[in-house]
């Protein structure tokens, strides 16, 4: 009935039948018959064949030879119809990942194309009846692009090769008949079809070419083979594949793998340098001896290594001695060079060793960037490493690749040990050099090429390595911030916690690095790697909850205040059910990793948080500092905890426990959010729980409601519900947070009159790190109260008794603003008494810049500057929210030659001229006159010695400093005194060549131009320009960034015209070499500057070789592409 529907065909053959022609009308009849009794005459198209007419069939489409033989139970041996024939394929219609980065070597072409392109000339090639062969490493993918090109939808721009066209033998398996014999029999017959040979070796693919090209032929033939000789017959092509990408070799990866972790697969892909079947051979090793780096399938490392060629015990020796180091000098061949050490290993002369690396290279085996050599891919190189280890006695490799070595070769060796951690003897080697008295025993002796050499090694023997950390982190240079090294110790410690048995050694080891920290220390400290540690995600260990709970609990419950710091801050991470991320790497050499144990499941998920939960509730059950830090942790973790975490009854039990000791506020605030923000997202029970709690927690009197809306922490706006907006969406953030504050401010008002409650609560106002909100609050207070003298007095006290770093005056600002705003005398004879307290005298700017300056603040401040108890940080407070507005530029002046005068001041005078900068653009002409005239001042007598250059904030100011007085009218002889004056610094001795120094000379190009070029236009006293080239630009960038780009080009040619011959050469060296193209271009062009000094310069092939190293020097880029560069530029001209 189908095939009536459809105009189809019923078929039915017989290998046994041979019929006459009167036979076959009989069965063709009756079939009819058989089709009249279901009313399907005519219908259904019916048709018999018997064995002469199969044979006629196969004879028109010679490829269903092979489907035929198979049906009739005859198969032919190793022969095959179109199919996954690639492999590990086992689905024809799998997806072709088509890599478009990796290249493949067409005939005729200098450089390799992109495997879309290579499909549609093999297509092309194969429809001229000429033969193909298509070479490469084995495993880099040859056998599936040959099924790609009768893939339809692979190109679908091109038409395919006829799928039903093709038959395919593996030479490597059993084939009969022999591949010779299917093509003659082929072309006797003039059949047109292709052919394909795999693993098909030089002399076949000679034969069956020579078959194939018989005149009259119309098959075509692909061969492929991994023997990368590319010498061919008359009348082949060859193509030759390199390896595929990194992301390529990880999709295929995952097909199969599923178990691998994303840091395994990364690893995969880079030992197995785009070789798809060394990947997979690394993947089921990686799967059952959790290996990763060495090759073990010893086959495919002969068909790898020595693919079709004689063995060379010679070849061998030299490729297990150059695979030591992880990349080599290939060029130098003098005494002592690397090739010198490595063919000395490998008992051959230097000459030798070459020739044979010339070998290595012609297979795959070597690569070349510039002069380095290095044996790829890693996973064969390891593995060839790993026997030189086993077979050299280590002394020998102690002498000739570290004692007596290269720097460069010693780090180089090491980091390929780093990968050999399955070689007995590689680890017996590192655990000499690490254990004590050992080459790397003692990490406080190590320079940075100890430091480089123990990490590439550690991961070779953890053990060792964790030992040698273990001795040494109980010194106290060791810890130090003052120790260059402590950041890289820091990481290894982190990798060396992977495993759980190595987990709490390595834990003290960063326990004692984070408490040698000062609080306040930010270049990458040791307690945020420690930190990385214990989140439940990306934490790069396998330690499970218990493990980790046990060091937070015993650092949270020890005597020590910073303990208890740091065991918050760990703490703090455990709790976190929201948000990842990482900074750290998960490799480490080639050990197996993931990213370390994390909750796939509700239960993983009540296992891990569980534990810390519980230590929250237990420390945050007691009226302690400690206590009020623990439910703040923990509140502030209750969103994440409920919505993401889905630990609904466990945040309800912890309720009902610390709501009895402070109501618990942050646990308010944290329902709060959720209503605020996931409502919609809850489920009907989850939602009825949460509103029960939320009531539960509520604020009711005045003092839980301060707890709830000023000191909790994060209480931004969750607090407030404000109305719909008429369209019914909810109130902006911006209106809650106005309205939060106005509530804090409601709250000041209220408690003003309370004073026991104001003492209460007052320590926690002054703590550091309270929000914004305490400013409001404590503006309601400051007008309120009856008695702020009296309060700030009681403030006073807690501030002398405070430990430094502890103490926030957020509270005492708004206070102050509030109490003047009520009562401004009282202020004001506050600040008088404040300027000379002991106490007081220490914030005195930020007190007084609390009210709007006038003549009295302003000798009050410089009277706190004379009187030095102020640090001079404090004065930063001039430098925001317009302060400086109400100060004539005389009195700014005062304030600013106060405060550079003071050690470390400029920083902070520079600070303040900035902003006054700023808010200069609201002045008259008279005020903004009057400020250039005043920074004109200061630059002419500045000592640029003490500008840190390496400070980003300072260099912004002293851009803006300068632009601004470079742009005051008049004034042009004082403006060259700035620029002699910072001449004279870049070229004297108490000058540093540091970074972008030279930035400070654009605006002085950009205003004057030709003076300026003058300026640094002096020779040195060799006869050279080096010091003028360091004024003007930075040469050791990789972008060359100077400051002449400011200048128009009609500038420097006419500064250069007025003396030719030697200004355009240094023209060349200080210049813009590209500019963005017009228009809508993307694309960067040669500049119009360098341009017209190449077509200006009588001296051209200077003048071209000049601006081609400054392009080297920028790019990288090798001699070839510089010559291209100077015929570009030579055409501009």
């Amino acid at each position: 009935m189908d095939l009536a529907a459809s105009g189809g065909a019923y078929v039915i053959a017989s290998t046994r039948d041979d019929l006459s022609d009167s036979s076959l009308a009989d069965r063709k009849e009756a079939m009819n018959r058989c089709l009249s009794s279901f009313s399907l005459a005519g219908k259904v198209e019916v048709d018999f064949f018997d064995c002469r007419r199969i044979a006629d069939w196969v004879e028109q489409h010679p490829a269903m030879v092979i489907w035929v033989k198979v049906a009739s139970g005859k198969p032919l041996v190793g022969w095959k119809p179109y199919g996954a024939w690639a492999y590990q394929e086992y689905d024809a219609d799998a997806e072709y990942l088509i890599d478009d980065r990796v290249k493949v070597f067409v005939p005729d072409a200098d450089e390799g194309s992109d495997v879309s392109s290579a499909i549609k000339r093999l297509r092309m090639d194969l429809r001229k009846n000429v033969s193909v062969r298509i070479v490469g490493l084995s495993g880099v993918g040859k056998t599936r692009l040959v099924q790609a090109l009768f893939d339809k939808r692979v190109c679908p721009d091109q038409p395919a090769l006829d799928s039903e066209n093709v038959i395919y033998a593996d030479l490597s398996d059993a084939v009969a008949p022999q591949p010779s014999m299917i093509v003659d029999a082929l072309v006797k017959s003039d059949a047109d079809c292709v052919v394909v040979v795999d693993n098909c070796g030089q002399d076949v693919h000679q034969r069956l070419a020579e078959i194939a090209k018989r005149p009259g032929s119309r098959i075509r033939l692909i061969t492929v083979e991994y023997d990368i000789r590319d010498d061919l017959p008359e009348g082949s092509v060859c193509y030759r594949l390199e390896g595929s990408s990194d992301d390529i070799i990880k999709r295929l990866l995952k097909r199969r793998f599923n178990l691998l972790s994303g840091n395994d697969l990364d690893k995969i892909a880079e030992f197995s340098d785009g070789n798809a079947r060394v990947a997979y051979a690394l993947a089921s090793t990686s799967e059952t001896r959790g290996e990763l780096a060495r090759l073990r399938d010893s086959e495919l490392f002969n068909r790898l290594f020595h693919q079709k060629n004689v063995e060379s015990n010679e070849l061998l020796n030299c490729a297990e001695a150059a695979s030591l180091l992880y990349s080599f000098d290939g060029e130098n061949v003098s005494h002592g060079s690397e090739i010198s050490i490595l063919s000395g290993l490998a008992e051959v002369s230097e000459v030798a060793f070459l020739r044979n690396v010339i070998q290595l290279q012609r297979r795959g085996l070597v690569q070349q960037r510039g002069k380095w050599r290095a044996v790829l891919p890693h996973a064969i190189s390891n593995r060839l490493a790993a026997n030189a280890v086993e077979t050299y006695p280590p002394e020998l490799l102690d002498r000739l690749l570290v004692d007596g070595a290269p720097e460069r070769v010693a780090r180089s060796f090491s980091r390929r040990l780093g990968f050999l951690h399955e070689s007995k003897r590689a680890a017996e080697l590192v655990s000499s050099w690490l254990k004590p008295g050992g080459r790397l025993g003692d990490l406080t002796k190590f320079d940075d090429l100890g430091r480089a050499i123990f990490n590439n090694v550690a991961p070779v023997s953890e053990e060792a390595a964790l030992a040698a950390l273990e001795r040494t982190v109980v010194k106290g240079d060791f810890t130090s911030i003052q120790n260059r090294g402590r950041r890289e110790f820091a990481r290894l410690a982190r990798s060396l916690a992977y495993d759980a048995r190595f987990f709490d050694r390595a834990v003290h080891v960063l326990v004692r690095l984070a408490l040698a920290e000062p609080e306040d220390y930010n270049y990458e400290p040791a307690r945020d790697v420690l930190k990385s540690l214990f989140y439940s995600h990306l934490s790069g260990t396998e330690a499970r909850s218990a493990q980790r709970s046990k060091v937070v609990r015993t650092l949270l419950f020890s005597i020590g205040e910073r303990e208890q710091k740091l065991g918050f801050v760990l703490l703090d991470a455990a709790l976190e059910a929201w948000h990842f991320t990482s900074v750290y790497g998960f490799e480490f050499g080639a050990r197996k990793r993931s990213f370390g144990w994390w909750p796939r499941t509700q239960n993983d998920a009540r296992e891990w948080y569980t534990p810390f939960i519980g230590i929250a509730v237990e420390i945050g059950s007691a009226k302690t500092a400690q206590g009020r830090e623990a439910r703040s942790i923990l509140g502030a973790s209750v969103r994440a905890l409920w919505v993401r975490a889905g630990l609904t009854g466990e945040i309800a039990r912890a309720a009902q426990v610390l709501k009895a000791v402070d109501g618990w506020p942050d646990g308010w605030l944290g329902t709060r959010r959720i209503l605020q923000w996931d409502k919609e997202a809850l489920s009907r029970d989850s939602l009825a729980q949460l509103l029960m709690l939320e009531n539960e927690l509520a604020p009711r009197d005045l003092r839980a409601q301060i707890g709830a809306r000023v000191l909790a922490r994060g209480s931004f706006a969750d607090d407030i519900d404000l109305p719909a907006t008429t369209d019914d969406k909810r109130a902006d953030a911006a209106s809650r947070f106005h309205a939060s504050e106005k509530a804090a401010e409601t709250l000041g008002t209220a408690a003003a009159h309370e004073d026991s409650l104001l003492l209460e609560i007052l320590p926690d106002l002054l703590r550091n790190g309270a929000n914004s909100k305490v400013w409001n609050f404590g503006f309601g207070i400051g007008r309120e109260c009856a008695d702020v003298a009296g309060l700030l007095g009681k403030v006073r006290a807690l501030i002398a008794e405070a430990v430094s770093g502890s103490v926030s005056l957020i509270f005492i600002r708004g206070a102050l603003s509030g109490w003047n705003n009520a009562n401004p005398i009282g202020v004001t004879s506050f600040l008088d008494d404040a300027l000379y307290d002991e106490v007081w005298g220490k914030w005195f700017p930020e007190l007084q810049l609390r009210v709007k300056l006038d003549a009295r603040g302003h000798e009050r401040l410089l009277k706190s500057l004379d009187l030095g108890i102020s640090p001079i940080w404090q004065y930063r407070y001039l430098g925001m929210g317009r302060a400086t507005d109400p100060l004539s530029i005389r009195q700014i002046s005062s304030l600013v030659d106060a405060i550079s005068k003071k050690p470390n001041g400029l920083e902070v005078a520079l600070d303040v001229l900035g902003m006054v900068i700023h808010c200069a653009a609201e002045k008259d002409d008279l005020y903004r006159g009057e400020l250039g005239r005043l920074l004109i001042s200061i630059l002419r007598n500045l000592d640029w010695s003490n500008v840190q250059s390496s400070n980003g904030r300072i260099d912004h100011e002293l851009d803006e400093i300068l632009e601004f007085a470079l742009g005051t009218p008049q004034a042009d002889a004082e403006k060259l005194d700035v620029l002699r004056n910072l001449i004279a610094f870049e070229r004297s001795s108490r000058r540093a060549f540091s970074y972008e120094r030279g930035r400070f000379l654009a605006p002085f190009f950009r205003h004057f131009p030709r003076e300026t070029l003058d300026a640094i236009y002096v020779p040195d006293d060799d006869g050279t320009y080096r010091t003028a080239m360091n004024i003007v630009c930075n040469i050791d960038s990789d972008t060359r960034e100077a400051a002449v780009r400011t200048v128009a080009a009609d500038a420097f040619i006419e500064w250069c015209e007025k003396s030719p011959v030697d200004r355009y050469i240094f023209a060349a060296e200080i210049c813009q070499l590209f500019e963005e193209g017009s228009g809508d271009s993307q694309h960067q062009t040669i500049s119009d500057v360098a341009a017209r000094i190449v077509a200006m310069a009588n001296d051209k092939s200077s003048v071209l070789n000049i601006l081609s190293a400054v392009f080297a020097q920028m790019t990288g880029l090798t001699t070839a592409l510089l010559s291209f560069v100077s015929a570009c530029l030579y055409s501009v001209n």
